[in-house]
């Protein structure tokens, strides 16, 4: 997954629900996949997603698709890690136990609602940190990724999620620099930060900028390419400067 990161190119991830979906979503090749918390919301037992899903039953769901993705990643949305720091490190241990390559987790509060939704409300900046740095921190191997998402475009305004992504970020390094848990992976960009726009139907990950507001060594800094500037409208595309997932 972080090699396919580091291509500097789009990175296409369809998203599956179960194991049939998976099969035929592998037929065509792609790099890699997507699982959503309401894919399985809606195609398992037909209700929104309003975060009445759980860690076990998304762990069902994956065990269905893991085995039809032979050699290829797939990216879990594990919504805002299923409760306090104690669910975020039990759930990431137990999706990467089963072969899960990125684990995205949101800054929502409980019950979290679908980031199409409004209404949403997110939680203090400080415990959306905790919750990146505990997922962080219950990683073992080096080559699962974190990715965090956050929804303040949508509550707070742009500024406030480029706030959160930069702090995000900083959490992680922190993070790996006091624990040494994971060798290797002690740059921010093992952090796939995300902002979103809301009429976008895509992912904008924060790639290589000279440096954050927080951060100033550009060893560590993953970069924000044009988000300020990217089209507010899903009938415009992107620059071909920025990647996607």
């Amino acid at each position: 997954m972080r090699e396919l990161l580091e291509r500097g190119r789009v990175l296409v991830a369809p998203g599956i629900y179960d194991g049939l979906s998976a099969r035929i979503a592998a037929s065509f090749g792609f790099d890699a996949y997507y699982l959503s918390g309401f894919s399985v919301a809606g195609a398992a037992f037909g209700v929104p997603d309003i975060g009445l899903v759980t860690a076990t039953e998304v762990e069902a769901a994956i065990g269905q698709i893991i085995d039809q993705l032979p050699g290829k990643p797939l990216i879990v949305d594990a919504d805002n890690g299923y409760g306090a720091p104690a669910n975020v490190e039990r759930t990431v241990r137990r999706f990467e136990r089963l072969g899960v390559a990125c684990i995205q987790l949101e800054d929502q509060v409980s019950p979290k609602r679908c980031g199409h939704m409004d209404g949403k409300e997110i939680v203090p900046i400080e415990e959306a940190e905790q919750r990146i740095r505990t997922a962080n921190e219950a990683r073992t191997a080096k080559d699962m990724l974190i990715m965090a998402r956050t929804d303040a475009i949508a509550t707070d305004g742009l500024d406030e999620a480029l706030r959160r992504a930069e702090r995000f970020a900083l959490a992680v390094r922190i993070s790996c620099l006091s624990r040494r848990r994971v060798p290797g992976a002690i740059y921010a960009r093992s952090l796939n930060c995300s902002a979103r726009y809301r009429s976008l139907s895509t992912w904008f990950p924060m790639a290589r900028r000279q440096c954050f507001r927080s951060m100033r060594s550009t060893r560590w800094a993953t970069q924000l390419r044009c988000i300020r500037s990217m089209p507010y409208s899903a009938s415009q595309r992107p620059c071909n400067r920025c990647t996607a997932i």
